[in-house]
This record gives C-alpha cells, sequence and structure tokens, in this order.
C-alpha cells in the first residue's frame, strides 16, 4: 500500500471506528500449542447466552464452530466444523486495503457474524460511498442482497440483528432483514464513534462508543426505544489519544453482566477485563489480567478468541472460571493471519 494510501485508510479508520491494519506491538502472547479435537467439561462464568446449538453454533464442546475471521487480505472466513484447517473463504466485500490506490469511494468489510442456524454469513463494510452496508446473500439473478447499516450483532435467542445505521440502531428479524422492526435513535453521531455492539439479553444492547474525552458504555433497550447514560470505560482511548484496540466488549457472564476490556495503566503489555453489573455499568464487580495487548479478545459459549497484535488468530477453552494451575482443554492457532475476528 502506497504511503498516500495508508494515511488516507487510517484516517478513515480513526473517524468510522474501524481499525483497517494490524499494529505492531512489544505484547507478550501466551504460549500457542495445536492441538486436536478435544471435549471440555465445565461451563465457564464468561457464557454468554446462545441460539439452541444448531449447525454453526459454537460451544465449549466444538470450539472453532461457529468462529468468523476477517483475514490480512481482508476476506471473510468462516469455520464450520472444529477443525483448524477446515474452512471457507467467503467472496471478496468491498476494497482490499493492501491494494494499488484508486480513484474513487473506498468501502472495506470490517466485521460479520453467522448465524448458528442456517450459517448464513453477515458480512459488514465500511464507510463510501454510504456510512456502512451489511451484505447477506443473493438474489436470484445473483446480485447481493444488502442492508443499510454496519456492524451486525445477532441476540442471544438468534431471532434478531441490530445494525448501526448512522445516528441510530436499527433492530431486524433475523427472517427479514430488509425490514426494520424498530430504530432506535443513538446520539451526537458526529462526535462519537461506536466501536462495537453486544446484547446483553434480547431486550438490551451495550454500544461501545468513543469520543474526545474518552470510551463508553451506553444500554440500549429495545423495549421502549431509550439510551442509558453513558459509563466511562476508560479516559485513556480517545479520539486523539490511546488505540481503539485496547478497549473491547469480551462477553456476558453466566449471571447475565459484562465484561470489558481497556489498556492497564500500570503496564505496557497487559489489557484488564472488568466485569460489569448489567443493572449498573459503573460497578465493577471483578478484574482480571490479561497478559496481552490484542487486537481483538471476545468471549462466547466459554471460548475465548484471542486476536494476537503479530495476527496470528488464537482459540482457547476454558477460561476465567478455571481452577488455578488448571491446564486449557482446547488451545489452538488457526492458520493465517488477521485483521478481526469474533
Amino acid at each position: 500500500m502506497s504511503g498516500m494510501r495508508k494515511a488516507s485508510v487510517l484516517t478513515s479508520a480513526i473517524a468510522i471506528a474501524i481499525v483497517l491494519a494490524s499494529c505492531s506491538s512489544t505484547a507478550e502472547t501466551p504460549s500457542r500449542t495445536s492441538s486436536s479435537n478435544t471435549t471440555a467439561s465445565s461451563s465457564t462464568t464468561t457464557s454468554e447466552p446462545s441460539a439452541k446449538k444448531t449447525a454453526c453454533a459454537r460451544s465449549i464442546d466444538e470450539p472453532l464452530r461457529g468462529l468468523v475471521a476477517l483475514t490480512s487480505d481482508y476476506i471473510v472466513r468462516t469455520w464450520e466444523s472444529n477443525t483448524a484447517e477446515d474452512f471457507t473463504d467467503m467472496p471478496r466485500v468491498g476494497d482490499d486495503p493492501n491494494a494499488l490506490p484508486t480513484e474513487g469511494d473506498f468501502n472495506v468489510a470490517e466485521s460479520a457474524i453467522q448465524d448458528p442456524r442456517s450459517c448464513n454469513v453477515l458480512i459488514s463494510s465500511c464507510c463510501e460511498p454510504v456510512i456502512g452496508i451489511t451484505y447477506y446473500g443473493s438474489e436470484e439473478d445473483g446480485s447481493p442482497k444488502y442492508v443499510m447499516g454496519r456492524l451486525p450483532a445477532l441476540s442471544p435467542s438468534g431471532e434478531s440483528v441490530a445494525f448501526l445505521a448512522y445516528e441510530s440502531i436499527n433492530i431486524s428479524n433475523i427472517d427479514k432483514l430488509d425490514e426494520t422492526v424498530s430504530s432506535i435513535a443513538f446520539p451526537e453521531a458526529t462526535t462519537l464513534t461506536v466501536k462495537e455492539l453486544r446484547w446483553l439479553d434480547d431486550e438490551n444492547l451495550i454500544a461501545l462508543a468513543v469520543s474526545d474525552k474518552g470510551s463508553y458504555l451506553y444500554r440500549v433497550s429495545v423495549r421502549d426505544s431509550s439510551i442509558s447514560r453513558p459509563e466511562l470505560l476508560t479516559a485513556d482511548t480517545t479520539y486523539s489519544k490511546g488505540d481503539f484496540t485496547d478497549v473491547g466488549l469480551v462477553g456476558i457472564s453466566d449471571e447475565g453482566d459484562l465484561w470489558t476490556r481497556r489498556a492497564d495503566p500500570d503496564s505496557k503489555t497487559a489489557s484488564l477485563l472488568e466485569l460489569r453489573a448489567a443493572s449498573d455499568l459503573s460497578k465493577v464487580t471483578r478484574t482480571e489480567s490479561l497478559p496481552d495487548r490484542p487486537l481483538n479478545y471476545t468471549i462466547r459459549n466459554g471460548v475465548a478468541v484471542w486476536l494476537h497484535a503479530d495476527g496470528s488468530l488464537q482459540i482457547t477453552t476454558p477460561h476465567l472460571s478455571s481452577p488455578a494451575g488448571a491446564s486449557l482443554m482446547f488451545d489452538v492457532t488457526v492458520p493465517g493471519t488477521y485483521v478481526w475476528a469474533e
């Protein structure tokens, strides 16, 4: 990528809250050992409520199933089995930021989700010539199906999908993505960059947004279309300082509370995981240290997905509820290098 194109991409990323390139880092990473399929026993305190187990539903017994990632070439890659080498690359959506610069609008894939029941993949792209588009299949004539909005998030029941529009969060049924069931106004679109959406339960979402003053959490009620007052996650990641990859929504505990991540202010290499009460996002009830500042880190159904700063993608389980000194039941690094994973 030329210097001019790369600078343009990174500037756009700050403005629209996508990290378009992997970051170099001196962060420590845990040991990574490949393993064959194994089963794990107990559930963990970071299990997120999920759709019933079906074709592409991730479980602690099959941690790779349902994994979706974005390669360093900005191709969406999916796994529908528990074998690391058994993956499918989706057709390219949007432009390749690693290619030679061209004139005109610039649009790039930024995230994706997979419906655990049908295995259909929804690919989010951002952000020109419009604020964001999510692609989810093709018409009979071969033209792509799409819905306006980005950062799709699937509800725990698997019935609803939330999309971020310019100044709203739109909710659709998974079976009728082109029909908006409800639209919830989100404030300050010109000053807030929404980085992630995640469902707490089927009636409430969490939005992580970054402003010039810090990173904030908002609770969004689908039931009454309301937005809570913002709760500060950290003042160390803003428009002008820190790195957007230093903050994230990690997962939901068995009790329905929210795990978040931020850079550890006392360490140059570590992150802090914080368990926040769903009823009061300012109340941190538990902290854990993460010996890495990854590009991305999430937990779903007890499975931890680590995207390290060098682009390697590691899947581990179980996680936080493991007894002290217990060995991991599953620890594998999948082939390739990546810029995003869930």
